[in-house]
């Protein structure tokens, strides 16, 4: 069950960047969208906990605050980070590098959460490397393409790494089902955004809203479903397992991307390749856990 959720919170991560990529079209602003993003995904988790019949469990500060604060990250910042990052450089290339955030979730998981350690780690981290190389070379950009992008899209890596080891190491011991702590992490980023949103588009914060309100819609129903199914992965597994599954969103989002916008994303050889070589190193990586 936990490899199937993790396929599944993959699946619904992959096609996010092609659905913000398609939303920003018709409203560009990347903090208002992902403010509305995380306010839909909030209320889709709250509603799926709700229908599920999933009970409230033992609900305390002492109890809440790891995925406050988890959720202040990520999908907090690191959504604003995610939207900026697929507006500069495409939804195949920011979910080709954001797939590079299962080995550092490892390593983390390794150094701080004690779990085992494998030679296999290294062929894993070979390939994953090989590819960000693959990708950092390829000479087909989409048109304004901004390297800019790129890097956001590094940072978030970092930040998902860090979110699913915050998130193992709560649900060890937190008497939270996993379903609510999701509803929480994307409260806590419905928060975050709408207070960096209040601080950088406070004469604009109205009229951009309604305008990403109804566009916003469908990536917030991915994001909040993808994060049901990842939190319910990680009650059920160590994070050197789900992660590395989670990664194929890698994939998801370049064959979304070559579905819906193969032209506007000049999609070639070199990025197939280097989405495989993620992919591949972050199978590896969990495949020997």
């Amino acid at each position: 069950m936990a490899i199937f959720l993790a396929l599944v919170g993959a699946f619904f991560f992959g096609i996010l960047s092609v659905l913000t990529r398609r939303a920003l079209r018709t409203a560009p602003d990347a903090v208002a969208g992902a403010f509305v993003t995380d306010i839909v995904a909030f209320g889709a988790s709250a509603a799926v906990a709700a229908i599920t019949g999933s009970g409230l469990g033992s609900l305390s500060w002492h109890t809440m605050w790891p995925f406050l604060l988890a959720g202040f990250f990520v999908p907090g910042i690191s959504q604003i980070l995610f939207v900026y990052a697929i507006k500069l450089s495409g939804p195949s290339r920011t979910s080709t590098a954001v797939g590079a955030a299962p080995l550092l979730s490892a390593f983390i998981a390794i150094v701080v959460l004690g779990e085992p350690f494998r030679a296999w780690l290294i062929l894993g981290t070979v390939c994953v490397v090989a590819g960000v190389v693959s990708l950092a070379w390829d000479k087909r950009r989409p048109e304004n393409f901004r390297p800019l992008g790129l890097v956001l899209a590094g940072i978030c890596a970092v930040l998902f790494g860090a979110r699913d080891n915050i998130v193992r190491w709560a649900q060890q011991d937190a008497q939270i089902p996993p379903l609510v702590a999701a509803t929480i992490l994307l409260g806590a980023a419905s928060v975050t955004a709408f207070v960096y949103l209040l601080i950088v588009r406070r004469r604009a914060l109205p009229a951009l809203v309604r305008r990403s309100a109804v566009p916003f819609v469908i990536p917030g129903l991915a994001i909040g479903f993808a994060y049901d199914a990842l939190t319910e992965a990680f009650s059920r597994a160590k994070v050197t397992i789900v992660a590395p599954l989670n990664a194929t969103s890698a994939l998801w989002g370049v064959l979304a991307a070559i579905v819906v916008m193969r032209q506007a994303e000049n999609i070639g050889r070199r990025l197939i390749i280097a989405a495989g070589l993620i992919v591949a190193g972050a199978i590896v990586v969990g495949a020997t856990r």
